[in-house]
């Protein structure tokens, strides 16, 4: 169990090196310029124009666990706006809580100037009913010369499944573009 919550703590880390924040969640239909991305197990919005690449097209350095990445359409030569979602499968009676103070250990234990910013239990819609979540927020850098990155994390467990969904972008991002990753993290939804 301790490594499956280490190396699930550390996929969000990874994936800043090579995939280059508020209430309860919630479900809405897409606006002009969305999409609903469904999966087997949930939905999400995400903005039309973003990079879908899922799990298929992954190179041989994104973890497994990882199950789909959005990706702004507008690359940066430094850090490109993402949001990832990955599950594992969870021991009985591990909580969406346990993950997450798992992985703010971990990013502390592996971030340059790691800040905490935020941490709240949180709803996350699954069908008619809701499931207890925790949203974590917190900033940091893989080194001391990299730019500082923001992260955005929701922890929920569902069926066994310990679903995270992160974003992560530059401190100095465009507005509309940290406006659509909580947008998208909010509206993740589980079937």
């Amino acid at each position: 169990m301790k490594k499956s919550l280490i190396i699930f703590g550390i996929i969000p880390l990874i994936l800043t090196g090579c995939l280059g924040i508020g209430e309860e969640t919630t479900t809405s239909e897409p606006a002009a310029g969305e999409i609903e991305y469904n999966h087997t197990n949930f939905s999400i919005l995400v903005p039309q124009d973003w990079e879908i690449i899922e799990a298929e097209d992954f190179t041989s350095n994104v973890p497994t666990e990882v199950i789909v990445d959005f990706r702004n359409n507008i690359k940066s030569e430094i850090f490109t706006a993402n949001l990832s979602i990955s599950a594992i499968n969870v021991e009985e009676g591990i909580s969406a809580s346990d993950l997450a103070i798992s992985s703010k250990t971990k990013a502390k234990d592996s971030l340059v100037s790691f800040e905490g910013i935020s941490s709240e239990k949180i709803d996350v819609p699954s069908g008619e009913n809701f499931v207890n979540g925790e949203r974590i927020i917190f900033s940091g850098k893989k080194t001391a010369s990299d730019p500082i990155i923001y992260f955005g994390q929701i922890y929920v467990i569902h069926n066994g499944v310990g679903y995270i969904v992160t974003t992560a972008s530059l401190r100095e991002e465009d507005e509309t573009v940290v406006n659509y990753l909580d947008r998208m993290l909010n509206s993740f939804a589980l079937k």
